[in-house]
């Protein structure tokens, strides 16, 4: 879990955001859409490599 919080935090950050604008020449609105694909992207990875734990009860 710790790792997919640093992963998000290098996604979601005010430098990405500017890169995607900047240097690929995407929209805002084009690079807030492209981060958040990438974020849904890495929590769905971490989320399928975590084991799941037998129910208790």
């Amino acid at each position: 879990m710790e790792q997919l919080v640093r992963g998000l935090a290098l996604v979601i950050s005010a430098e990405s955001l500017f890169a995607l604008i900047d240097l690929c020449g995407l929209t805002p609105d084009d690079a807030i859409a492209s981060l958040a694909t990438t974020a849904r992207q890495m929590t769905a990875a971490a989320v399928a490599a975590t084991p799941t734990r037998p129910a208790t009860g």
